[in-house]
């Protein structure tokens, strides 16, 4: 079993995992790229989260103390990335995206970055099979929030990865089924 551990959001809902370096609770320390950093707990909003995920059977975790957290930004961002640069390629295929503007072109975004500015402001991406090219669902911001709840309450395995930043292919392949779909249909 692995204690995920505890979280505190900062004022940009960025997500981090953090640990009292000390028993009096004198000295706050936040994870960022594998470096502990002192901080004022003050900047952040705690989230206790005591979740115990047993690694051999990922579909049974026992559940102590989850509150739901939606994905950040940068969080989605990688997930479409990890969908569509392997994990879920083999049955994914997007359409109905514009092509890019010269104004975009300035802006230096990658494409995932594109993706989720354009569904934040309004667009539907139509997803087909790949090899059909049958209509199996859409990418839209509603979507996209109801697909976290969705990995939270029946794959909280691979959302507890998403949170603790441990997620692969095999979890963006999840959490875009659970997007285009409402369920994890393939694989």
């Amino acid at each position: 079993m692995k204690k995920l551990g505890f979280y505190a959001k900062d004022k940009n809902n960025n997500l981090f995992q953090f640990r009292w370096k000390d028993e009096n609770k004198a000295i706050f320390e936040i994870l960022s790229n594998d470096i502990w950093y002192k901080n004022d707990p003050a900047e952040f909003e705690i989230l206790e989260i005591g979740v115990f995920v047993d690694e051999k059977e990922k579909e049974e975790v026992e559940e102590i103390c989850a509150p739901f957290i939606p994905f950040s930004d940068e969080q989605i961002v990688n997930l479409i990335s990890s969908a569509c640069s392997g994990g879920s390629c083999y049955w994914l295929a997007m359409s109905g995206i514009p092509k890019i503007t010269e104004e975009e072109k300035l802006k230096k975004e990658c494409y995932e970055e594109r993706i989720l500015r354009l569904v934040y402001g309004g667009l539907e991406i139509r997803v087909l099979d790949t090899d059909s090219r049958e209509l199996l669902g859409a990418i839209n911001k509603e979507r996209i929030e109801k697909a976290t709840e969705l990995m939270f309450k029946n794959h909280f395995a691979d959302y507890a990865n998403v949170i603790n930043e441990n997620d692969d292919a095999e979890t963006a392949d999840i959490w875009m089924q659970l997007v285009v779909m409402g369920e994890a249909i393939f694989g």
